[in-house]
């Protein structure tokens, strides 16, 4: 089985601003009333060191 992994970075680590553009894409998409972060919705501090 191969992951999809990027070059220096930690297995499941995700770019902050490529989160924050899917929740700009989803909140005008289903007109939330409420926006959230990226850190609503991702906790870093669980990835392995």
């Amino acid at each position: 089985m191969e992951l999809a992994t990027q070059p220096n970075a930690a297995l499941g680590a995700l770019d902050p601003g490529r989160i924050q553009k899917t929740i700009d894409t989803v909140a005008e998409t289903f007109a939330l009333k409420k926006r959230v972060s990226p850190t609503d919705v991702y906790a870093p501090g669980f990835l392995p060191n």
